[in-house]
């Protein structure tokens, strides 16, 4: 069968792609990398109208789950680890999706049936080859998580880890979505409830503040709004459930279960042994100056968003009680 890869325009006619998956090695990196890793001629297998899609009539197989995060909070972990599951099909940030949710000629509705049947066709695929799809989705997505829950009734995974850590990781390799305007563009179209105020990201001082002081305030509100969302999701869906970076190693058989797949003989060494693989470890950087960056972010925070940090300490401990899957 084929499968939707991504959208794409042609005069002015929103088009899908399609590909060829047998010849996929989805087990490193990202759906798109393994898709850029086959021959060109095997990276487009037919071009369809997009209306075709949202008109078709057929079963919408929903997926065996959903992984939202914070970004930089062990979600890349958590995926490697559940692809060593022979039962499990995972897909890391198909940008597909991240492209649906965005689009602005979709409303709502549309963007529904829309993730409902790629989707789908995913967990079609999936099926054909015995197993069952999840799918890590881009960090942002946690701000559309509304969208996601009308769109499937499946069990969803949002993980998170301490602010500062995740802020520090945001602003030493700032990703190209988050921008020192704010909201950032992929939050355009999200809950208007989850979005911080935007008060609490005016720097307390007479002066300009500097690029990296407005970026910390966007980095800052990013992670609050991502917080927001999982709590909201995680107070109206009981399918949905929350994890702190710290228990993801040790988490195997939960993560497993959580997503309804079998266990087995070796489950965990063999999840254990992803961890050592695709586990970044301590940097250098990480044992020797990290502590003393978190502490000087702290302080920016205190400094120049007193509001913003007493709003992130306070989401944090609310998050605090669920850092163990399941409850364990």
């Amino acid at each position: 069968m084929l499968i939707p890869y991504e959208l794409t325009t042609v005069n002015e006619r929103l088009l899908l792609r399609w590909i060829n998956p047998d010849q996929l090695e989805l087990r490193p990196g990202f759906f798109h990398e393994a898709v850029e890793a086959l021959p060109q001629e095997q990276q487009c297998a037919g071009l369809t109208h997009f209306e075709e899609l949202l008109n078709a009539e057929g079963v919408e197989t929903p997926p065996a789950g959903l992984i939202f995060h914070t970004s930089r909070c062990g979600s890349t972990l958590a995926c490697q680890m559940l692809k060593q599951h022979p039962q499990a099909l995972v897909l890391g940030e198909p940008f597909l999706l991240n492209q649906i949710v965005r689009h602005q000629r979709l409303s709502p509705s549309h963007k529904v049936v829309a993730l409902r049947r790629c989707v789908g066709l995913w967990a079609q695929w999936a099926a054909e080859t015995g197993r069952r799809l999840v799918i890590k989705l881009s960090s942002w997505n946690l701000m559309h998580i509304d969208l996601y829950l009308r769109a499937f009734h499946c069990p969803s995974l949002c993980l998170y880890r301490d602010y500062l850590s995740v802020l520090e990781s945001l602003l030493r390799g700032t990703p190209k979505w988050l921008t020192a305007d704010w909201p950032p563009p992929p939050f355009t179209g999200a809950n208007a409830e989850l979005l911080p105020d935007a008060s609490l990201l005016t720097p307390q001082q007479s002066e300009t503040p500097s690029a990296d002081i407005t970026l910390l305030g966007a980095a800052a509100g990013t992670y609050l709004g991502f917080a927001q969302a999982m709590l909201a999701a995680l107070a109206s869906d009981a399918s949905v459930r929350v994890m702190g970076y710290e228990s993801i190693a040790d988490a195997s058989a939960a993560l497993a279960e959580h997503f309804g797949l079998e266990p087995y003989l070796g489950i965990e060494q063999d999840m254990l042994s992803a961890t050592q693989r695709y586990s970044k470890g301590e940097s250098v950087y990480e044992a020797r100056d990290a502590r003393d960056e978190l502490k000087r972010l702290d302080a920016q925070l205190e400094q120049h968003y007193p509001a913003l940090r007493l709003a992130l300490q306070a989401v944090y401990s609310r998050l605090q009680p669920h850092r163990q899957l399941l409850g364990g």
